[in-house]
């Protein structure tokens, strides 16, 4: 029994007062029915049997918001009675979607964004509708679906609606990558001085994941070495693999060419890179433009 339930245990089970007068009811809950309980274990975990119906009668009444989480009594496979946490159905929903992360670069407040009017909301410009649009019909025909290069001024809600997208493959238990350019270059390049195995593991699932997004492409702060040795490695192999691949940049793939053209070097070939990217959208790419929600 976890400090949690224990101070529910150890809180509640001399409360004669205020059980004495209804332990019928407890004793006879639906929840723990099927438990089948002797009269010691009932006297002894009295306390949790309290707060678990407790609980569900607060939300039942309107008096509280569901929790996250329910305390809940069960006999485990030897017998043995247990106290557990158990999610909402909301909340077990999140837990599925965060599980079919092989990387995610943002906070666990934004996997509840989806792509409905709730999470993206009824004032969407035109141009962000189109990309919306897009999405949806992904997510209706992902064998015939390709990904896309969505691009636009910062702020604009880029990242935001490529974030529902990806957690609504997650929900439907694809394999997912949501990654910062500038982010995982940095991480790649603090793995320089660890084993290989660090490194190869990042490219590996960013290789084979069944969904990739590259968010913010075009702002690594001009990594000639993050686009020859990985990133164009990585784009090669979805691309060979029809892996679905989504981009998020500033820059539109013309402008991001001529950037990355301005950066040539000897080991390097810009028109390679910029070509998988053309490959793994059909050359679909789609501006968003509109006000900076940021401020």
């Amino acid at each position: 029994m976890d400090r949690k339930h224990l101070h529910i245990l150890n809180d509640m089970k001399n409360d004669h007062k205020v059980v004495e007068q209804e332990l019928d009811k407890y004793r006879h809950h639906p929840i723990i029915k099927d438990l089948s309980l002797s009269d010691q274990e009932f006297k002894q975990y009295l306390g949790v049997i309290v707060h678990m119906i407790k609980e569900r009668e607060d939300v039942f009444n309107n008096q509280q918001e569901p929790y996250f989480y329910y305390t809940q009594l069960i006999r485990n496979t030897k017998g043995k009675l247990e106290v557990i946490s158990v999610p909402n159905d909301k909340t077990y929903a999140l837990l599925q979607i965060k599980n079919h992360y092989w990387i995610r670069h943002f906070p666990n407040s934004k996997l509840k964004i989806l792509l409905n009017i709730e999470s993206i909301g009824k004032k969407v410009d035109e141009s962000k509708k189109a990309v919306l649009r897009y999405y949806h019909q992904v997510l209706e025909q992902p064998k015939q679906a390709h990904g896309v290069f969505v691009y636009g001024s910062v702020g604009i809600g880029k990242t935001y609606t490529a974030i529902a997208l990806a957690n609504e493959f997650a929900m439907r238990e694809k394999s997912v990558a949501f990654v910062n350019c500038a982010e995982i270059a940095y991480k790649l390049k603090q793995g320089f001085d660890q084993p290989n195995s660090v490194n190869d593991e990042i490219v590996n699932k960013m290789k084979n994941v069944d969904v990739l997004f590259l968010d913010d492409l075009g702002a690594e702060d001009e990594k000639i070495w993050f686009y020859n040795n990985y990133l164009l490695i990585i784009l090669n192999h979805r691309m060979d693999h029809n892996k679905l691949t989504f981009f998020t940049s500033n820059l539109s793939i013309d402008s991001f060419y001529k950037k990355l053209s301005n950066l040539m070097h000897k080991s390097f070939n810009a028109e390679r890179l910029v070509e998988r990217i053309r490959a793994l959208t059909q050359n679909k790419q789609m501006q968003i433009i509109g006000n900076n929600f940021r401020y």
